[in-house]
């Protein structure tokens, strides 16, 4: 382990290392059963969201690639490129939506409920989540922010970096809010799988910071 890498960690417990050793080890568990969890929430978001896109497109007399048909900006249309690539190994495999929208980032999706969208997407892409308190009157906003949350965990996850200092109980809660708007029974299964709940638990308690006092 490198001492920049341990360096966080040191900080955190006042130099102890053996302490720091415990914190990065409970950060690894706590991170990898976030990302396990991530994973179903991710894929039941780009799924409602295309499905209404799909729907939308079709009764414009469009095609269900929706993609190609949606408006998107330069880096919307970028990201497209390379997730068709990506899914037709360079045009040597047909083109199947269903792949495309699989190799599309959680980035991508965050950006598709940007504001520039607002006039032109949302209507269409607020369906996806027929159970959030708001109905119809769902804020494109409050979705919005709840993905880039995520989005900014997973990142973190992905680069290995520290997410102790995080709100972890609110990241695993949001999660479970954004599924629960989309379906329920698909959130209370994500909840029942989830180890999170048990690990949040186990957390190192952290020496009080000197300027919190």
């Amino acid at each position: 382990m490198s001492p920049d890498r341990i360096a966080p960690y040191e900080q955190a417990v006042n130099g102890d290392l053996a302490a720091a050793f415990t914190l990065y080890e409970w950060n690894m568990s706590v991170s990898a059963a976030l990302f396990e969890t991530l994973g179903p929430v991710e894929v039941l978001l780009r799924n409602a969201i295309h499905d209404q896109l799909v729907v939308w497109h079709v009764r414009r007399g469009l095609s269900d690639q929706w993609y190609d048909h949606a408006g998107l900006d330069a880096q919307g249309r970028k990201d497209v490129a390379r997730a068709k690539d990506r899914a037709t190994r360079s045009g040597r495999d047909p083109e199947i939506p269903g792949k495309v929208i699989a190799e599309l980032t959680l980035g991508f999706w965050r950006y598709l409920l940007a504001k520039r969208y607002q006039a032109t997407l949302w209507p269409a892409m607020l369906n996806a989540f027929p159970n959030h308190h708001d109905g119809p009157r769902i804020s494109r906003l409050a979705v919005h922010d709840d993905v880039q949350r995520l989005q900014v965990l997973r990142n973190r996850i992905a680069h290995h970096e520290p997410v102790y200092r995080r709100d972890l109980q609110q990241d695993f809660d949001g999660m479970l809010a954004l599924a629960s708007w989309i379906s329920p029974d698909a959130a209370t299964w994500v909840r029942d799988l989830s180890r999170v709940p048990a690990i949040l638990v186990l957390r190192p308690e952290l020496p009080q910071r000197a300027d919190s006092s």
